[in-house]
């Protein structure tokens, strides 16, 4: 089990540094209160959600 939990931190890891990243360049392009913006960054929000549950 501690395989498949470690395996599943790395994977949200990488999407939440991935997400940032396109989070961040979206809002470059398109502004912070951008819907499209907006909807990234409560995306990533879930996913933080879930890797801090994966911590604990």
């Amino acid at each position: 089990m501690e395989g498949l939990l470690t395996a599943s931190k790395i994977e949200l890891e990488y999407k939440i540094e991935s997400l940032k990243s396109y989070m961040i360049d979206t809002g470059m392009k398109l502004g912070l209160t951008n819907d499209k913006t907006i909807a990234i960054s409560q995306e990533l929000d879930t996913l933080i959600f879930k890797y801090q549950h994966l911590k604990n």
